[in-house]
């Protein structure tokens, strides 16, 4: 079991006044907030965020896309899965895509949580430096994988931090994100929390075929921004008990070239929240629900 630093000697169990809900602009998106301290929760399971480097010109990735299903499905469906289309091997093949999976907030994950790509296809593992490789945050070979699970559930197989997750429609492509997330444990570091979207069951061109194929877990969009957003800055540390609250609002324009192809039906909403600190930004929890 993960040990978590404990900052405070008694647990905080009594209800506090709330604070006041801040409106901000992040992102181009209208987000409100809110956090206060309440009984704490009973911690959930762990979740584990696994990012897969993937691509429509590399070869083996659509083998390396099954063997990561495979393995999720051996570990109880404990992993969530987002598909990143950044660096090498992954613009649109003349006469064979349909669209380009690449986005400008991917290559900013590239290089602001990645340092740069690494080799495809490839895996990291809670965003933990397990490899020894070309990029220490991504794990090459299949036959690699079982044992970087390994090592990341030996390394945290708790969670100090519940999520939920709620979606509401507002409108043609339009939905209002509800986030809580509640610490069932003390920290004494800075917390990032971190929105995607990502898509499923998307058939497009590959390299390595005269058909298209099938792409899940698409990294569509970050919706904090692709360094995510730091939460309760004010605190100098995070008691248990300690809620936090996000609104924000989610949409898109059917005129943009990209975004015309996004469905809402087979669209997911990925949460996680994740250390900040220059040389840690261990996933503490990931959460997914489907848009609609």
């Amino acid at each position: 079991m993960k040990k978590w630093q404990l900052l405070f000697a008694l647990p905080f169990f009594l209800y506090a006044c709330k604070e006041q809900a801040i409106g901000i602009q992040f992102e181009d998106k209208e987000m409100v907030d809110t956090s206060y301290v309440t009984n704490i929760e009973t911690p959930e399971e762990k979740k584990y965020l696994l990012e897969e480097l993937t691509g429509v010109r590399c070869v083996n990735c659509p083998q390396g896309a099954e063997a990561l299903e495979q393995l999720n499905s051996e570990n109880n469906n404990s992993f969530v899965i987002v598909a990143h289309h950044f660096g090498s091997l992954t613009s649109p093949i003349n006469g064979k895509s349909i669209q380009d999976f690449r986005t400008s907030q991917g290559s900013q994950i590239m290089d602001l949580i990645f340092g740069g790509q690494g080799n495809k296809p490839s895996v990291s593992f809670d965003r933990l430096p397990l490899s020894t490789g070309f990029n220490p945050y991504f794990i090459d070979g299949m036959s690699n994988w079982p044992a970087a699970i390994q090592q990341m559930k030996d390394y945290a197989n708790t969670s100090p931090v519940n999520i939920k997750i709620e979606t509401r429609e507002e409108g043609e492509n339009a939905y209002n994100i509800y986030t809580k997330l509640a610490f069932t444990e003390n920290l004494d570091f800075p917390v990032n929390l971190h929105i995607y979207a990502v898509e499923n069951n998307i058939w497009d061109g590959f390299i390595g075929s005269d058909t298209l194929i099938k792409y899940d877990h698409v990294f569509r969009e970050a919706i904090t921004g692709a360094g995510g957003k730091e939460i309760l800055r004010d605190l100098n540390a995070i008691e248990a008990g300690r809620v936090y609250e996000l609104n924000t609002k989610f949409n898109w324009d059917k005129n943009d070239e990209k975004q015309s192809y996004w469905k809402a039906e087979e669209m997911q909403i990925v949460v996680f929240a994740s250390r900040k600190e220059i040389d840690n930004q261990e996933i503490l929890q990931a959460a997914a629900i489907s848009l609609k």
